[in-house]
């Protein structure tokens, strides 16, 4: 029987993740700050909307002036990401669908990218799969590809970046690569800051690997520009004032959610690497005992891993690099946490970055370093694999949680034509018309002593409750 080749078995791996990834869209719920998202990139963040807190009457034409590309850029810290969603808008319509499939389109970019920086570091080998399946049924990667948030933007450039730091690390001499090295680093930290973690580990392996750079004009020059660039848009929009603010507004528990104590820190930071390397019963049972033994079998997993790549002295550079990417996003989270005193910043989303590397990290442990024997194999299969398939299969056909009411009141709009509204909150208001297709002319009164959403037509008058006005919404 002929052996099929290894390039074409990746490809159908590839291909097969991408269609999973669009066939697997359920009807959208939202969460948390999505509904700020999908507001900002009209004008509209917490802060634009306080003169209309006290209005009783709003109209569509009204909160049309919000509507426009300086109040969108000027909204929040992630200005580029509204800016963007601003013209996709004008371009394919204010619909919901709209906004999932930009975050989806991303997230295929992101899988193909991925795919592109394991042929990189595996060659055309089985490896590429194997991190390509736990990149794809982790945690991490398909909550923000169907959100409608700016990460997996961020991620994007963040895999993006990689492929160009890895190509330089082989001793790719080309200009261009430097250039879209330093563009697509650019951008990652334009579109999060908290990637800036995994670009300093880029910076720190490139200054002892690639000291040539250093004395090249065109990298000198190029870098030092596109570096001035990104720290005149940081000055302007300095993204830990711009988040403290947001959660300040969103949700006063974040507030007052303080670290209390050396242990909840270190709780907290054991979860984190738990969940980047993909033990997610880390989540289930919030306990420091479970925690840390997590955190004691992830170190010696890694200590047995690098005993046995530095035997090769050509795969220990790899394995280096991997490892220290891996956890790097985990590291400035704990940082932050314990400088601004702030635990909000310990949510899964902020060790993102770090997630395409220690998928690729667990890939070369099981291929490469420990590929011929069968104990490590089972070590992955109950640790790492039976929890992420778990979790991949209970988080798309268990319990999804309540629906958001919203969208069911813009729903009922569109199709009967109403044009007369009564909501609870004026951001009730702001956040329905940021749904509407532009130019539909509808007015708003406001009732706060109602905590349903009246549709008034010709056919009669339809009273919907509104699940939580303060629009937190869980899956």
């Amino acid at each position: 029987m002929r052996k099929i080749n290894a390039k074409y078995i990746n490809f159908f791996t590839l291909l097969l993740c991408v269609i999973l990834l669009f066939a697997l869209r359920a009807k959208k719920q939202l969460y948390f700050d999505e509904p700020f998202q999908i507001m900002a990139c009209h004008g509209f963040c917490l802060a634009h909307m306080e003169p209309y807190e006290k209005d009783t009457v709003l109209t569509s034409k009204q909160l049309a002036k919000e509507d426009n590309v300086h109040a969108a850029f000027t909204a929040s810290t992630d200005s580029i990401h509204y800016t963007v969603l601003f013209y996709v808008t004008k371009i394919f319509g204010r619909d919901l669908n709209v906004f999932v499939f930009f975050s989806l389109f991303f997230a295929a970019a992101s899988l193909i990218a991925f795919y592109k920086l394991g042929q990189i570091i595996f060659g055309d080998t089985l490896a590429v799969s194997l991190s390509l399946l736990i990149f794809f049924t982790g945690m991490m990667f398909l909550p923000e590809a169907y959100s409608v948030r700016h990460y997996i933007l961020a991620l994007f450039f963040t895999i993006l970046s990689s492929i160009y730091f890895f190509k330089l690390l082989k001793g790719d001499q080309s200009k261009i690569t430097f250039l879209l090295f330093m563009i697509s680093v650019d951008l990652a930290i334009m579109f999060h800051f908290l990637t800036v973690s995994v670009m300093f580990t880029f910076f720190v392996f490139l200054l002892f690997k690639r000291r040539d750079l250093l004395s090249n004009r065109f990298s000198l020059v190029s870098g030092t520009l596109l570096f001035s660039l990104l720290c005149f848009y940081l000055h302007f929009h300095n993204p830990i004032q711009s988040s403290n603010a947001v959660y300040k507004c969103a949700q006063t528990e974040f507030v007052n959610n303080r670290i209390g104590s050396n242990m909840h820190i270190f709780s907290l930071f054991a979860k984190n690497i738990g969940l980047c390397f993909h033990m997610y019963f880390v989540i289930f049972k919030d306990n420091l005992a479970v925690r840390v033994g997590s955190l004691v079998v992830i170190f010696l997993l890694l200590v047995i891993g690098a005993t046995e790549s530095y035997k090769n002295r050509n795969t220990w550079p790899l394995y280096l690099q991997l490892s220290a990417l891996s956890i790097c996003s985990s590291l400035l989270v704990l940082f932050t946490a314990i400088h601004y005193k702030m635990t909000y910043v310990f949510d899964p989303r902020f060790i993102l970055f770090s997630y395409p590397f220690s998928c690729l990290l667990i890939a070369y442990y099981v291929h490469d370093v420990y590929k011929s024997k069968l104990i490590p194999v089972v070590l992955f299969t109950v640790l790492f694999a039976v929890p992420m398939l778990f979790r991949f299969f209970n988080s798309h056909f268990g319990n999804r949680g309540a629906p958001c009411n919203h969208l069911l009141v813009i729903e009922r709009i569109k199709k009967c034509g109403v044009h007369n509204v009564t909501v609870p909150e004026p951001v009730d208001a702001i956040f329905i018309n940021s749904l509407m297709p532009a130019g539909y002319d509808i007015t708003f009164r406001i009732d706060k002593r109602s905590a349903d959403a009246v549709l008034f037509s010709g056919c009669g008058t339809e009273r919907i409750p509104l699940i939580k006005n303060d629009l937190i919404v869980l899956f």
